[in-house]
């Protein structure tokens, strides 16, 4: 199937991994077409290929729309940017999980609600939201 191979290059040139699920269901679908060559499909043959072609069908078609979603968002300078990005200091947001000093730990545990993190401009709070 073109779509799969052209899919499948789709998601390896955006960095999505790619799931073998459809062309196992690809192989099973040709198993089936396959195996009935020479004689008339069985009512539960049909029916099993009907499930199949449907699966595969939905799953294509939401890893289609999600290699294009991510495509719309990519531009040629994302890597470099990316990669421009200083590590931080080993210990940088240390004082986020102290428990004398902040209530994100058991914001972290009760696993409701916003925390919101307030301070200085460049007070590096974009590094929390990569980070935790």
């Amino acid at each position: 199937m073109v779509g799969l191979t052209v899919l499948r290059l789709t998601q390896g040139n955006l960095g999505i991994g790619y799931d073998s699920s459809l062309d196992v269901t690809e192989k099973d679908i040709a198993e089936l077409t396959s195996a009935t060559e020479t004689s008339p499909y069985t009512p539960n043959q049909l029916k099993t290929l009907k499930q199949r072609l449907t699966e595969f069908s939905e799953e294509y078609n939401t890893r289609r729309t999600s290699s294009q979603i991510i495509q719309s968002l990519n531009f040629v300078e994302l890597r470099q940017r990316y990669q421009r990005i200083p590590e931080t200091e080993r210990f940088t947001n240390s004082w986020l999980f102290d428990r004398a000093k902040t209530g994100f730990l058991d914001w972290l545990e009760s696993g409701t609600g916003i925390f919101w993190i307030s301070g200085k401009v460049c007070f590096q709070r974009s590094c929390h939201t990569c980070q935790c």
